[in-house]
């Protein structure tokens, strides 16, 4: 779940630097909700669109994205290993079980 939530946050990013955050606003209401909403509406909407919105509404930090960048890269290298350990490990692990049961 963390990590789908770190992937929207950096394409939000990605979205707010190459159309701004008001576009990127607007945008994000209307999917959200089907229509055309104000962002003084916003406390009327909930949600995971709610939360991205109230994001970008803050006035962004020195560094976050590149926190935010580096926590989902290391995820997506932490689960590589895991699968990596996995795969190596499976075949011994099933004929050690095999000789033994």
């Amino acid at each position: 779940m963390e990590v789908a939530r770190l992937a929207e946050m950096c394409a939000d990013d990605a979205a707010a630097r190459r159309t701004g955050r008001p576009a990127l606003i607007a945008a994000l209401l209307a999917m959200g909700t089907g229509m055309a909403v104000p962002a003084t509406a916003l406390a009327a909407t909930s949600g995971p669109v709610t939360a991205r919105v109230h994001r970008l509404l803050d006035p962004p930090r020195r560094g976050r994205h590149a926190r935010y960048c580096l926590a989902l890269s290391t995820v997506m290298v932490l689960l590589a290993t895991a699968s990596g350990l996995v795969t190596t490990f499976a075949g011994p692990l099933a004929s050690c079980a095999m000789h033994v049961g």
